[in-house]
Protein backbone atom coordinates (compact mmCIF):
# COMPACT_ATOMS: atom_id res chain seq x y z
CA UNK A 1 0.00 0.00 0.00
CA UNK A 2 2.87 2.40 0.79
CA UNK A 3 4.29 1.79 -2.69
CA UNK A 4 0.93 2.57 -4.27
CA UNK A 5 0.76 5.82 -2.32
CA UNK A 6 4.29 6.70 -3.46
CA UNK A 7 3.26 6.10 -7.08
CA UNK A 8 0.22 8.34 -6.63
CA UNK A 9 2.47 11.06 -5.17
CA UNK A 10 4.66 10.90 -8.26
CA UNK A 11 1.60 11.28 -10.49
CA UNK A 12 0.39 14.22 -8.39
CA UNK A 13 3.83 15.84 -8.57
CA UNK A 14 3.81 15.51 -12.37
CA UNK A 15 0.37 17.14 -12.53
CA UNK A 16 1.39 20.00 -10.23
CA UNK A 17 4.68 20.60 -12.03
CA UNK A 18 3.14 20.62 -15.50
CA UNK A 19 1.91 24.26 -15.32
CA UNK A 20 5.33 25.43 -14.10
CA UNK A 21 7.02 23.43 -16.83
CA UNK A 22 4.70 24.94 -19.42
CA UNK A 23 5.25 28.50 -18.09
CA UNK A 24 9.01 28.05 -18.26
CA UNK A 25 8.75 26.89 -21.84
CA UNK A 26 6.38 29.75 -22.66
CA UNK A 27 8.83 32.33 -21.29
CA UNK A 28 11.57 31.02 -23.58
CA UNK A 29 9.87 30.21 -26.85
CA UNK A 30 6.21 29.54 -26.16
CA UNK A 31 5.12 25.94 -25.81
CA UNK A 32 7.25 24.89 -28.72
CA UNK A 33 8.82 21.49 -28.04
CA UNK A 34 6.64 20.52 -25.05
CA UNK A 35 4.67 17.34 -25.79
CA UNK A 36 2.39 14.68 -24.37
CA UNK A 37 2.93 11.06 -25.45
CA UNK A 38 0.51 8.15 -25.11
CA UNK A 39 1.78 4.65 -25.88
CA UNK A 40 0.40 1.11 -25.97
CA UNK A 41 2.56 -1.96 -26.55
CA UNK A 42 2.39 -5.72 -27.00
CA UNK A 43 4.94 -7.48 -24.79
CA UNK A 44 6.96 -10.63 -25.50
CA UNK A 45 8.49 -11.70 -22.14
CA UNK A 46 11.88 -13.38 -21.95
CA UNK A 47 12.08 -16.96 -20.71
CA UNK A 48 13.58 -16.29 -17.28
CA UNK A 49 14.84 -18.31 -14.33
CA UNK A 50 12.63 -18.16 -11.26
CA UNK A 51 12.28 -19.66 -7.83
CA UNK A 52 9.26 -19.96 -5.54
CA UNK A 53 9.63 -21.18 -1.94
CA UNK A 54 7.26 -21.26 1.00
CA UNK A 55 5.44 -22.99 3.86
CA UNK A 56 7.56 -25.71 5.37
CA UNK A 57 5.23 -28.19 7.11
CA UNK A 58 5.70 -31.63 8.57
CA UNK A 59 3.10 -33.08 6.23
CA UNK A 60 4.86 -32.51 2.91
CA UNK A 61 7.94 -30.30 3.42
CA UNK A 62 8.60 -26.92 1.91
CA UNK A 63 7.09 -25.93 -1.40
CA UNK A 64 10.02 -25.23 -3.70
CA UNK A 65 10.07 -24.61 -7.44
CA UNK A 66 13.13 -23.82 -9.54
CA UNK A 67 11.95 -23.34 -13.09
CA UNK A 68 12.11 -21.37 -16.29
CA UNK A 69 9.14 -19.03 -16.11
CA UNK A 70 7.45 -18.80 -19.49
CA UNK A 71 5.25 -15.77 -19.02
CA UNK A 72 2.47 -15.31 -21.53
CA UNK A 73 2.49 -12.33 -23.88
CA UNK A 74 0.91 -9.24 -22.38
CA UNK A 75 0.17 -5.55 -22.78
CA UNK A 76 1.82 -2.37 -21.59
CA UNK A 77 0.87 1.31 -21.40
CA UNK A 78 2.88 4.56 -21.24
CA UNK A 79 1.97 8.17 -20.58
CA UNK A 80 4.73 10.77 -20.76
CA UNK A 81 5.34 14.52 -20.60
CA UNK A 82 8.43 15.67 -22.45
CA UNK A 83 10.41 18.49 -24.06
CA UNK A 84 12.28 18.66 -27.34
CA UNK A 85 15.62 20.06 -26.18
CA UNK A 86 16.97 20.69 -29.69
CA UNK A 87 16.39 19.24 -33.17
CA UNK A 88 18.35 16.11 -32.19
CA UNK A 89 17.50 15.39 -28.54
CA UNK A 90 14.33 15.21 -26.45
CA UNK A 91 13.68 14.07 -22.87
CA UNK A 92 10.58 12.92 -21.02
CA UNK A 93 9.24 11.64 -17.72
CA UNK A 94 6.95 8.66 -18.28
CA UNK A 95 4.72 6.45 -16.18
CA UNK A 96 4.70 2.84 -17.43
CA UNK A 97 2.55 -0.20 -16.66
CA UNK A 98 2.89 -3.78 -17.89
CA UNK A 99 1.19 -7.05 -16.96
CA UNK A 100 1.95 -10.71 -17.76
CA UNK A 101 0.68 -14.07 -16.52
CA UNK A 102 2.35 -17.41 -15.83
CA UNK A 103 1.03 -20.86 -14.96
CA UNK A 104 2.82 -24.01 -13.73
CA UNK A 105 2.69 -26.83 -11.19
CA UNK A 106 4.98 -28.07 -8.43
CA UNK A 107 5.09 -31.40 -6.62
CA UNK A 108 5.97 -31.27 -2.90
CA UNK A 109 6.70 -34.49 -1.06
CA UNK A 110 3.04 -35.46 -1.39
CA UNK A 111 0.38 -33.98 -3.63
CA UNK A 112 0.50 -31.32 -6.36
CA UNK A 113 0.34 -27.53 -6.16
CA UNK A 114 -0.97 -25.57 -9.15
CA UNK A 115 0.39 -22.00 -9.51
CA UNK A 116 -1.18 -19.11 -11.38
CA UNK A 117 0.77 -15.85 -11.17
CA UNK A 118 -0.06 -12.38 -12.48
CA UNK A 119 2.98 -10.09 -12.50
CA UNK A 120 2.72 -6.31 -12.86
CA UNK A 121 5.51 -3.78 -13.36
CA UNK A 122 4.66 -0.09 -12.98
CA UNK A 123 6.42 3.13 -12.15
CA UNK A 124 8.25 6.23 -13.45
CA UNK A 125 10.89 6.14 -16.21
CA UNK A 126 13.14 8.95 -17.41
CA UNK A 127 13.76 8.59 -21.16
CA UNK A 128 16.19 10.30 -23.55
CA UNK A 129 15.74 10.24 -27.35
CA UNK A 130 18.19 10.98 -30.16
CA UNK A 131 16.42 11.61 -33.46
CA UNK A 132 17.17 12.40 -37.07
CA UNK A 133 14.75 15.22 -37.72
CA UNK A 134 13.10 15.52 -41.10
CA UNK A 135 10.00 17.19 -42.43
CA UNK A 136 7.63 14.28 -41.78
CA UNK A 137 9.59 11.07 -41.10
CA UNK A 138 11.69 10.91 -37.91
CA UNK A 139 13.72 7.81 -37.00
CA UNK A 140 15.18 7.71 -33.49
CA UNK A 141 16.87 5.68 -30.76
CA UNK A 142 16.08 5.91 -27.05
CA UNK A 143 17.24 4.82 -23.59
CA UNK A 144 15.57 5.06 -20.20
CA UNK A 145 16.08 4.43 -16.50
CA UNK A 146 13.55 4.30 -13.67
CA UNK A 147 12.58 2.92 -10.28
CA UNK A 148 9.54 0.66 -10.57
CA UNK A 149 7.27 -1.47 -8.42
CA UNK A 150 7.11 -5.18 -9.26
CA UNK A 151 4.19 -7.03 -7.69
CA UNK A 152 2.74 -10.48 -8.17
CA UNK A 153 -0.58 -12.07 -7.28
CA UNK A 154 -0.13 -15.83 -6.87
CA UNK A 155 -3.06 -18.22 -6.67
CA UNK A 156 -2.22 -21.61 -5.16
CA UNK A 157 -4.44 -24.65 -5.67
CA UNK A 158 -3.26 -27.68 -3.73
CA UNK A 159 -4.45 -31.13 -4.80
CA UNK A 160 -4.66 -34.19 -2.54
CA UNK A 161 -2.54 -34.00 0.62
CA UNK A 162 -1.33 -30.57 -0.52
CA UNK A 163 -4.87 -29.13 -0.42
CA UNK A 164 -3.89 -27.11 2.65
CA UNK A 165 -1.72 -24.89 0.44
CA UNK A 166 -4.72 -23.41 -1.39
CA UNK A 167 -4.85 -19.63 -1.13
CA UNK A 168 -3.95 -16.25 -2.64
CA UNK A 169 -0.68 -14.37 -2.03
CA UNK A 170 0.31 -10.81 -3.01
CA UNK A 171 3.99 -9.86 -2.92
CA UNK A 172 5.95 -6.85 -4.19
CA UNK A 173 9.38 -5.22 -4.42
CA UNK A 174 10.83 -1.94 -5.79
CA UNK A 175 13.75 -2.25 -8.23
CA UNK A 176 15.75 -0.25 -10.77
CA UNK A 177 14.61 -0.63 -14.37
CA UNK A 178 16.27 0.07 -17.72
CA UNK A 179 15.19 0.13 -21.36
CA UNK A 180 16.58 0.77 -24.82
CA UNK A 181 14.76 1.04 -28.11
CA UNK A 182 14.45 2.40 -31.62
CA UNK A 183 11.54 3.59 -33.71
CA UNK A 184 10.16 5.92 -36.32
CA UNK A 185 7.53 8.65 -36.28
CA UNK A 186 5.32 9.92 -39.09
CA UNK A 187 3.61 13.29 -38.80
CA UNK A 188 -0.19 13.26 -39.07
CA UNK A 189 -0.51 17.02 -38.66
CA UNK A 190 1.91 19.80 -37.74
CA UNK A 191 1.51 18.98 -34.02
CA UNK A 192 0.50 15.32 -34.01
CA UNK A 193 2.77 12.35 -34.80
CA UNK A 194 2.19 8.59 -34.91
CA UNK A 195 5.09 6.27 -34.14
CA UNK A 196 6.04 2.59 -34.01
CA UNK A 197 8.81 1.54 -31.66
CA UNK A 198 10.77 -1.53 -30.52
CA UNK A 199 11.90 -1.64 -26.88
CA UNK A 200 13.86 -4.01 -24.69
CA UNK A 201 13.08 -3.60 -20.96
CA UNK A 202 14.80 -5.24 -17.99
CA UNK A 203 15.15 -4.74 -14.23
CA UNK A 204 17.36 -5.72 -11.34
CA UNK A 205 16.28 -9.17 -10.15
CA UNK A 206 13.56 -8.63 -7.52
CA UNK A 207 13.22 -10.79 -4.40
CA UNK A 208 9.57 -10.55 -3.36
CA UNK A 209 8.41 -11.88 0.00
CA UNK A 210 5.03 -12.15 1.73
CA UNK A 211 4.12 -12.14 5.39
CA UNK A 212 2.78 -15.67 5.04
CA UNK A 213 6.25 -17.08 4.35
CA UNK A 214 6.33 -17.26 0.55
CA UNK A 215 9.21 -15.85 -1.48
CA UNK A 216 9.63 -15.36 -5.23
CA UNK A 217 13.01 -14.72 -6.87
CA UNK A 218 12.87 -14.01 -10.58
CA UNK A 219 14.46 -12.20 -13.49
CA UNK A 220 12.40 -9.67 -15.46
CA UNK A 221 12.88 -8.77 -19.09
CA UNK A 222 10.80 -8.40 -22.21
CA UNK A 223 10.70 -7.18 -25.79
CA UNK A 224 7.90 -4.85 -26.75
CA UNK A 225 6.38 -3.42 -29.90
CA UNK A 226 4.79 -0.09 -29.01
CA UNK A 227 2.55 2.34 -30.90
CA UNK A 228 2.86 5.97 -29.78
CA UNK A 229 0.75 9.06 -30.33
CA UNK A 230 2.67 12.29 -29.59
CA UNK A 231 0.99 15.67 -29.34
CA UNK A 232 3.10 18.84 -29.37
CA UNK A 233 1.72 21.90 -27.57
Amino acid sequence: MRKFHALMMIVAAMVMLTPAFARAAEEEDGLQGVYLRLGAGYTFPDEVDGKITGKDTAAFGAVRMDAELNFEDGWGLDIALGKELCPVFRAELALMWNENEWHDTAAPRFGVVDYEMTQRVRGPMFNIYAQLSSKCLTPYIMAGVGYVDVDADIELKGVGPAAGLTGDITISEDVWAFQVGAGVEVCLTEDLALGVEYRYFFTDDPIMASGSGYEVRTEIGWQQIMVNLRLRF
